[in-house]
């Protein structure tokens, strides 16, 4: 490359190096000497700083509200090093005047040692680029994006508590069925949405299962749907078949214009015999999984959607049957119409996923039953691929052979109690239940074992010692646990027996839907009943990509001691796992006693350990709390939905849901 002209004639000249230095539009200073004195300093430089009188002062005179921010030290560390260093987005606290205040700027910067003709380092020379501005608005645009943000999952939280409001809290649980479901909301969406599903048990004991979706968005059409979905549920649950649920839906939708062209299907299955019937309104058939076979799609009843039939004579109903081990899936055409699949080739995906899903051929199952995989990794695999535009509902049910009954006889001991307990919670979760319902259940029966085991045989201490407790429980066509927990001794009101505590009865009843005390010369059978329910799965775009449920932890690791510990970082409180029941309650008591030196001082108890909380331990607690009393007592706590946050607020015992741990 060669210079030409004027410029050429000027190579080396002084004052263009000198001018070249004071018109750079980059921030320019050279320092001299270990002290630093600012020997030359460009104009961009000076009329950033505002100081004039800046040239000939040392570096430390001319900014003493730079101290403290490490700038002198890495100048330092320049000079000592001869390397050069450069930064990005430094903060400094400077001033702009001679008499200003430090102000927050953002410079960019390099420091390049300058060497003399020996190579000793002499001076540093310092460019930089005032980049408050743009970093200001970087840092506003964050802001405007992470409120927008803010606001958008907000919006999407509302949208998805309206939906699980208007949607059912769950599925029934029933002798030789699963049901399992997955709603997953439009990605894009901020309004509820017009899909729904249902599991309604009918009289006779067959299982009837709904999918529908209603055209739009909307409060409008979560209105309607809420509306048909009430309005089928209740039919159904009068004992009408698909067709004449169907009729009557169909003669709601067309008298207002939200409902019409809503599509709908409805499959009754008879879990006993594997005779399925169903009836669709413009809505896509169910899909049968059969264990061992090709999967197929039932055949369509050619009807159309709801409100635009008119008399067109009756309605078509399918007969079909599942074996046990097949799954049938129903479901909105939201996982058939995906951007950029066309339908037909996304119906077969559909059908080739959800077979691989149901057998087992989909890695990361974990303990999850057929039914659930086909409603958690069919919308993953499916979904993550293409995204999806509609709702997307899936509901799935699988034929299982009958479940055994809860069959159990024990020595008439405090031993017991244990011993029932877990092999309740293990029949409870082969049967599928789970969290409040296990719970309450859980509960409801120990306080029945621990009143036979108490009170059966006091008038006769010899007889005790022969005695047992025989309990059975049975899960129920409609869905319903039934627990029988009976004795051979004599009903003693336990209010008579001095105890203090008075409550079991009382929260075995509150726990259930039903409590029912036959008393005879022969013994006592006390019977709680509990309809139970397995949770209905609403899903963020998130947590359907996160793959199936987590697996129920295994009944029979949880502990049937319990532990007292001393957890680090508590300040002196205390953690408890494991059971508080008539067998660990009075150790229990003695050991509070003993930490608070009789109540005098305040305690905090965590019970997010706790996995069973019975009144003889609620006794122990109400005891110590210290409400009403001056004494400090026990600081209780236990995490939201927990085991001990349910019984505590069941008996109205004192205690936060703040601070605890999480499991349990």
């Amino acid at each position: 490359m060669t210079l030409e002209g004027t410029e050429a004639g000027h190579v080396g000249d002084p004052g263009v190096v000198v001018g070249v230095f004071e018109d750079n539009p980059i921030m320019m200073i050279y320092m001299a000497g270990p002290e630093y004195r600012i020997v030359a300093a460009n104009r961009a430089y000076r009329e950033w700083i505002g100081r004039p009188d800046l040239v000939g002062s040392l570096v430390r005179d001319a900014y003493p509200e730079v101290a403290g921010q490490q700038v002198f030290e890495l100048l330092d560390r320049v000079y000592t090093s001869g390397r050069a260093h450069t930064g990005q987005e430094w903060r400094i606290q400077v001033a702009r005047s001679a008499d200003g205040e430090p102000e927050e700027m953002v410079l960019d910067f390099t420091v390049t040692p300058r060497r003399d003709g020996s190579g000793e380092v002499v001076g540093l020379f310092l460019s930089s680029v005032d980049v408050t501005a743009q970093v200001r608005e970087r840092r506003a645009a964050q802001a405007r994006a992470e409120e927008a943000q803010r606001r958008y999952e907000t919006a999407r939280e509302v949208v998805a508590e309206i939906q699980r409001a208007l949607l059912p809290a769950g599925l029934p649980v029933v002798p030789q069925a699963e049901v399992a479901s997955s709603y997953l909301l439009a990605e894009q969406d901020l309004a509820a949405g017009g899909d729904w599903f249902d599991a309604v048990v009918v009289p006779d004991g067959r299982l009837a299962l709904v999918v529908g979706d209603v055209v739009g968005h909307g409060v409008a059409a979560s209105a309607v749907m809420a509306q048909l979905r009430a309005v089928l549920a209740e039919r159904l649950a009068a004992g009408a078949g698909p067709a004449e649920a169907l009729d009557a839906l169909d003669r709601v939708a067309a008298r207002g214009p939200g409902g019409r062209a809503a599509t709908v299907c409805v499959a009754v299955l008879d879990p006993g015999t594997g005779d399925l019937s169903y009836s669709t309104a413009g809505h896509p058939p169910p899909l049968l999984l059969p264990g061992g076979r090709e999967a197929r799609f039932l055949a369509p009843t050619g009807a159309p959607p709801l409100g635009v039939r008119g008399a067109s004579g009756p309605r078509a109903v399918w007969r079909d049957h599942l074996d046990v081990g097949d799954v049938l899936l129903l479901h909105t055409d939201g996982i058939v119409e995906r951007p950029g699949r066309e339908l037909g080739a996304s119906t077969v995906e559909l059908a080739q996923v959800a077979a691989d899903a149901a057998a087992g051929r989909v890695p990361g199952a974990g303990g999850a039953s057929p039914a659930q995989r086909v409603c958690t990794q069919t919308l993953e695999l499916l979904v993550r691929a293409t995204g999806h535009a509609d709702d997307v509902t899936l509901l799935a049910v699988q034929r299982r052979a009958a479940p055994p009954a809860l069959e159990q006889s024990v020595r008439s001991e405090p031993t017991a109690l244990p011993v029932t307990r877990s092999a309740l919670r293990v029949w409870l979760h082969g049967l599928g239940v789970s969290g409040a319902d296990r719970t309450m259940l859980e509960h409801a029966v120990g306080e029945l074992v621990t009143n036979a085991v108490e009170h059966a045989f006091t008038h006769d201490p010899a007889a005790a010692a022969d005695a047992r407790v025989r309990v059975r429980g049975v899960l129920t066509p409609a869905g319903t646990v039934q627990v029988e927990v009976a004795d051979q001794g004599r009903w003693v009101d336990r209010e008579t027996t001095g105890s203090g505590r008075g409550r079991g009865l009382t929260m075995a009843g509150e726990l259930t839907d039903g409590l029912d005390l036959d008393r005879r010369a022969g013994g006592t059978t006390a019977t709680v009943t509990r309809r139970v329910l397995t949770p209905a799965r609403l899903l963020t775009v998130g947590a359907a990509l996160g793959g199936v449920p987590r697996p129920r932890a295994d009944p029979a690791a949880l502990p049937d001691r319990l532990a007292v510990l001393d957890p680090p970082g508590t300040g002196g409180g205390v953690r408890l796992v494991g059971p508080i029941d008539a067998l660990t309650a009075p150790d229990l008591r003695d050991e509070l006693q003993r930490r608070t030196r009789g109540g005098t001082r305040p305690l905090a108890v965590d019970l997010s350990g706790v996995t069973y909380l019975a009144s003889a331990g609620v006794a122990v607690l109400h005891e110590l709390v210290g409400t009403g009393r001056a004494a400090p007592g026990l600081l209780l706590s236990a995490p939201p939905g927990s085991p001990a946050d349910q019984i505590m607020t069941l008996t109205a015992l004192p205690h936060t849901t703040a601070g605890a741990g999480a499991d349990g």
